[in-house]
């Protein structure tokens, strides 16, 4: 019998762990976007336990070195070039001046890294969809009903 997800058929209700070998119900192991049949390899308890060890063994920076390693990889940024460009960019946002939970800041056409902005500040760029013209619209409107424009 086979288990029918919305995107893929599953030809089995069971798999076998890669970690620890036993059989298990294919709902206990994680969805992943790239694995065959989109299930990771792995059972949530091999993973959970993985994890875990990772994090202690790191001894609690596992959250920093995860954003080296993506800096690293997405922006080619070592962490002594993290370092230097944001004391370039005066260790704030380049918007509001926050100095906590820096994002970088880049061209999604060119890849060009443009400066360090907040969580909140790079969201909000986001969700205007790196465009000038919808901010000056949001600005226009936010002025209109403040009385100002």
């Amino acid at each position: 019998m086979a288990v029918t997800t919305a995107t893929l058929e599953i030809p089995w209700v069971t798999k076998t762990c890669n970690k620890c070998e036993l059989t298990k119900p294919v709902e206990d192991f994680a969805r992943h976007s790239v694995a065959r049949y989109k299930r990771h390899p792995d059972c949530k308890d091999c993973r959970n336990k993985h994890l875990r060890s990772r994090y202690h063994a790191d001894e609690g920076n596992f959250r920093s070195n995860t954003l080296a390693r993506t800096r690293k990889y997405r922006f080619g940024l070592s962490q002594a070039d993290y370092e230097a460009f944001k004391s370039e960019m005066g260790n704030a946002c380049q918007i509001c001046a926050v100095t906590d939970d820096l994002c970088i800041d880049h061209d999604h056409e060119t890849g060009e890294l443009r400066g360090l902005l907040c969580k909140r500040c790079n969201s909000g760029i986001g969700f205007f969809a790196d465009k000038p013209d919808l901010l000056n619209a949001a600005i226009s409107y936010l002025a209109h009903f403040r009385g100002e424009g």
